[in-house]
């Protein structure tokens, strides 16, 4: 990876992106501290999150670094801290919706929504409605959703959205995953149509197959095999981390509006992205599915 081609500061800058506190979230906020931006620890566990902006603010010597909770999995919980954001916050340059869970079963949020497709999908598509007035206010600015190449192989059925697979546990638990990696970037393309102009620039970024927490919910003797498997062949977080970096902060991405990107650089839009008539449907489902107000709908 070429570190160089981005290491670049953007001055006067505000950060925010989801779950920072391992994994390509941590290593996403310790790369804005060390370019000097005000970077928001979006977490839901407080304690691991003060722990990653300690080690932060230790390794950038940048105290600009802060700790606010958010749980995707609670439409209050985001609407709570939406409205501290926009409430105290002078700008928002850059939205990383980074945050990814997988292999949670069949159980619901209180929103009643499947924990999976509610963490990657629903509840990063309410955030960022209502987070896009401040992001219109501080332009130029960034969105950045991260997908995987995992949505080649998704099957998404809208009326089945809320629906737990009916297959054996891990291929269900994986169709769910794919899906919700479909969903953003068929997210990111209905995104980038409707903030055309308005000069807030919207990319889905693959940071490939890195080893994470996100099998973290596998049966033990799987994830061993796993284990095995992510250390031989997987990047690191932070090599991970870096086309979702790149996306954030590299000059000149304005032209590749609603593009997704992988090893920092461009890549082709999967066909099953190009949906024009799913990714509405989708968009359409989103809005009822999150409950938005008339006022909130882009």
């Amino acid at each position: 990876m070429e570190w160089e081609l981005y290491m670049f500061k953007r001055k006067n800058s505000y950060c925010y992106r989801g779950k920072s506190h391992t994994g390509l979230g941590y290593e996403n906020a310790l790369d804005f501290a060390m370019r000097g931006a005000r970077v928001i620890l979006a977490c839901r566990s407080k304690s691991r999150a003060d722990e990653a902006r300690d080690k932060i603010v230790a390794k950038t010597g940048n105290q600009n670094v802060v700790v606010k909770l958010l749980d995707l999995q609670s439409f209050k919980s985001i609407r709570d801290f939406c409205e501290d954001i926009n409430k105290n916050e002078e700008s928002l340059d850059i939205l990383v919706n980074n945050a990814g869970v997988a292999y949670l079963g069949e159980g619901k949020t209180e929103d009643g929504l499947l924990k999976v497709m509610q963490t990657n999908h629903f509840g990063p598509f309410l955030l960022t409605h209502l987070l896009i007035d401040k992001l219109k206010k501080s332009t130029p600015s960034r969105i950045v959703n991260v997908s995987s190449f995992l949505a080649k192989s998704a099957d998404l059925k809208l009326d089945q959205i809320n629906e737990y697979p009916k297959t054996s546990t891990v291929q269900a638990e994986n169709m769910l995953y794919n899906n919700t990696k479909l969903c953003n970037l068929l997210f990111t393309i209905e995104l980038a149509k409707k903030l055309e102009g308005t000069g807030v620039t919207v990319l889905a970024a693959h940071p490939g197959a890195t080893t994470t927490e996100l099998g973290r919910g596998l049966n033990k003797f799987i994830l061993m095999a796993f284990d095995v498997l992510r250390t031989l062949y997987f990047w690191k977080p932070v090599e991970g981390a870096q086309c979702q970096i790149y996306c954030s902060v590299a000059k000149n991405l304005e032209i590749y509006h609603g593009e997704f990107f992988g090893n920092c650089k461009k890549i082709e839009m999967y066909e099953k992205a190009k949906d024009v008539v799913l990714g509405k449907a989708l968009w359409r489902k989103s809005e009822e599915m999150t409950k938005l107000g008339e006022n909130e709908k882009l």
